[in-house]
């Protein structure tokens, strides 16, 4: 789940979730943590909730990458953010979603599948526009990382994005 807010609805949303990905700032909040609060805080702070056992939690810091913890692991993975020139940062955070979904069905882990989606939103910020096209994957040189479940990067490069 993808929240943007801390409406009462979200909130529960995010409770029934198995995976949310949300802002460092929102996540904090829904914490009870100061919206300055870290990123392992954070996830820290809401892997203690009761009422939301077994769920991964991913928060989102822009320039300071991403914080990612899995249920069972003692510590928070981190995904430094990329420096890249930053051309238009609409879509970036969807790009990302969408990317750690990916590797989540390819079979990968948390820490691979956050630095696949990192690097995909990362090309999202140098992409003019919404979309992350596969002629903008291929400049970013990430379409080599994408791969259908037999392994089959040519299938996985000719869908369309």
């Amino acid at each position: 789940v993808d929240v943007e807010g801390t409406t009462p609805e979200l909130r529960r949303l995010a409770q029934l979730s198995t995976h949310l990905i949300a802002p460092r700032p929102i996540l904090a909040h829904m914490a009870g943590l100061d919206e300055g609060a870290s990123g392992a805080e954070v996830l820290r702070a809401l892997a203690q909730d009761p009422q939301c056992p077994d769920r991964t939690i991913i928060t989102t810091d822009g320039e300071h990458g991403a914080w990612g913890l899995a249920p069972g692991d003692a510590r928070p993975v981190h995904a430094p953010a990329l420096e890249i020139a930053v051309r238009d940062t609409t879509g970036a955070g969807d790009a990302f979603h969408g990317a750690f979904v990916a590797a989540l069905l390819d079979g990968r882990g948390m820490r691979e599948g956050m630095d696949f989606a990192t690097r995909v939103g990362a090309c999202a910020c140098q992409t003019p526009g919404p979309a992350v096209t596969s002629a903008s994957l291929a400049q970013c040189g990430i379409l080599s990382d994408m791969t259908t479940s037999d392994g089959n990067a040519e299938d996985a490069a000719s869908c369309s994005l």
